[in-house]
């Protein structure tokens, strides 16, 4: 039997988790990423090394976000949110979301500057080093919709 969600259980799915899925599409292709992330009642606070679905998202800002919590097979609850991506470039908002990251998350490590080496030319006198930091961003809520899919066999 599948059952519809108040906001209020998919509110709480969404604070239980930190891991989703973000869906998103480049006019051609649509892509599946997973991601992990923050809820902080208003919106879905994400970050990434700039790559792939920050490059399709800067495109294409109409995401989907979809968090699963699942008990046992029989037990699936699922809340999926449309929005748009925004990035956040702000100082004191950048701030914000990296410090509730760090709460939410205290392995990470999203202060530092991430240093990748060019591999292209590994043997040349020139190597080229690229800093990248991550990309903050929220996914702006435009609807929430959570179901359950309960078994009771």
């Amino acid at each position: 039997m599948v059952n519809d969600l108040s906001i209020e259980e998919a509110e709480a799915i969404l604070k239980g988790k930190a891991y989703g899925h973000i869906g998103c599409n480049d006019g051609f292709n649509t892509y599946i990423f997973p991601t992990n992330y923050v809820y902080d009642g208003k919106c879905i606070l994400c970050q990434s090394m700039p790559e792939s679905k920050i490059l399709v998202m800067r495109e294409n800002k109409r995401v989907c976000f979809q968090v699963d919590s699942v008990n046992k097979l029989s037990d699936v609850t699922s809340v999926t949110i449309i929005g748009e991506y925004v990035e956040i470039k702000n100082v004191r908002e950048r701030y914000y979301a990296i410090k509730i990251f760090v709460e939410k998350m205290m392995h990470l490590n999203l202060n530092e500057e991430i240093h990748y080496l060019d591999n292209q030319n590994k043997n040349s006198k020139n190597k080229k080093e690229i800093l990248f930091k991550p990309v903050f961003y929220k996914i702006y809520i435009e609807e929430m919709k959570g179901s359950a899919i309960i078994n009771n066999h």
